[in-house]
């Protein structure tokens, strides 16, 4: 018999404030490694790690710094690394379009408007949606 593979992380980089917006999305399906701080996420950084999730306003802005980390890496640039937008309040669409351009063109494999796809969906078909979106990038 095969050992029992090992689930890959989910390193979730954000601000603490902006966990209760997208912890219900995440559900208890995950093994979820949460991180504020550029340190603590590059810290966490290792084999094990099969997604990162990564907050716009993580470390004070630094979602940009810890992609290109991420990426310089050939031990973690092959880590999918999503940019995950919890709520638009703040935003015009003009300037969350611009954000999900720039995390693309920077090397971000995704940019998830989470805000608009409540909108769009609504609350729990919204996180439905998410979650098999991570299931489908853990595969």
């Amino acid at each position: 018999m095969s050992p029992k593979k090992t689930p890959k992380k989910v390193l979730v980089a954000m601000r603490p404030q902006d966990l209760p917006l997208l912890s219900d999305a995440f559900g208890d399906e995950f093994n979820t490694v949460i991180c504020h701080t550029f340190e603590e996420a590059v810290a966490q950084l290792d084999n094990n790690v099969g997604l990162i999730a990564c907050g716009v306003h993580f470390a004070g802005g630094r979602m940009f710094d810890f992609l290109h980390h991420v990426n310089a890496s050939p031990q973690t640039n092959k880590i999918p690394f999503f940019v995950i937008l919890g709520s638009r309040r703040s935003y015009s669409p003009a300037i969350v379009h611009s954000i999900e351009i720039a995390t693309k063109t920077v090397g971000a494999a995704g940019f998830v408007d989470m805000g608009s796809i409540k909108d769009s969906m609504g609350l729990e078909m919204a996180h439905q949606w998410f979650r098999a979106a991570i299931r489908k990038a853990l595969a």
